[in-house]
């Protein structure tokens, strides 16, 4: 081969035992677009980047991650017990209990849609639409979310559900007993699924208390937050002399 040669994609190239081998990428001039060697960790640095992905919960980023996840726990812990309503006006035999008549069933159902829409408002004390209202809600939309009332709502609804399920509980154990619910496996069923949501009220009061301190704390802003530097007409220390303006001309010495 002369000296010089450029070949394009797909010439033929002589090899050493005379056979015709196909340019496997573009030399001389597009030398330069060759492909990059497969690192042996790329793919499962890409895995865990989707992985990463998967795993992350939408909320505002001054919002600690430990905040964040206690929010998103809080659906978690009542979706068995709304998942058993639902069995149970399914008709499932998941209880001795039987739903006589489509007034009990619909109860049944709204019941369960109700909890789990109380439990979702939670991630509104981590999120967007828990500090500005949306901008579909007539009158309200796009205005600021008062901290104080949207706090004291929260602690009064962890309060009355503490009061409400342990009561829930204390009939269930006590004075329905397993019998009125059914088979041992029934009732460990039930136990199973209504257990997770005593953590209800704790962790809806958590959240509440952190966004309380949030946006109402020393580091709470008043308005929108700059990212560019401090308000105009700020004075701002020299790194020479912090303890006197940057701009401020001294005495003129002789």
């Amino acid at each position: 081969m002369a000296c010089g040669t450029h070949l394009s994609w797909g010439d033929p190239v002589p090899s050493p035992a005379g056979r015709k081998l196909a340019v496997p990428y573009r030399t001389g001039r597009g030398a330069d677009r060759r492909r990059p060697a497969r690192q042996p960790g790329s793919a499962l640095a890409r895995a865990g980047c989707q992985h990463g992905a998967m795993l992350s919960l939408k909320a505002l980023p001054e919002v600690p991650r430990w905040v964040v996840l206690t929010a998103h726990a809080v659906p978690l812990v009542c979706l068995p017990s709304a998942l058993w309503r639902l069995a149970f006006a399914a008709g499932l035999p998941v209880t001795r209990l039987q739903l006589t008549d489509a007034a009990q069933v619909l109860y049944v159902l709204l019941l369960a849609v109700v909890s789990e829409g109380l439990a979702l408002l939670t991630l509104g004390l981590v999120q967007r639409w828990g500090e500005v209202f949306p901008r579909w809600m007539p009158l309200l939309g796009g205005r600021r979310v008062p901290p104080l009332p949207a706090t004291a709502a929260a602690l009064l609804g962890a309060a009355a559900l503490a009061v409400l399920l342990a009561r829930v509980f204390h009939s269930n154990l006590t004075e329905v007993g397993q019998d009125g619910i059914g088979t041992p496996a029934q009732f460990a069923l039930m136990l199973v699924c209504y257990i997770p949501m005593l953590a209800w009220p704790p962790l809806l009061a958590v959240v509440a208390v952190a966004y309380h301190r949030r946006r109402v704390g020393p580091r709470a802003g008043t308005g929108p937050r700059r990212t560019d530097g401090p308000p105009p007409g700020t004075p701002t220390a020299s790194a020479d002399s912090p303890s006197g303006p940057a701009d401020s001309p001294g005495p003129s010495g002789s």
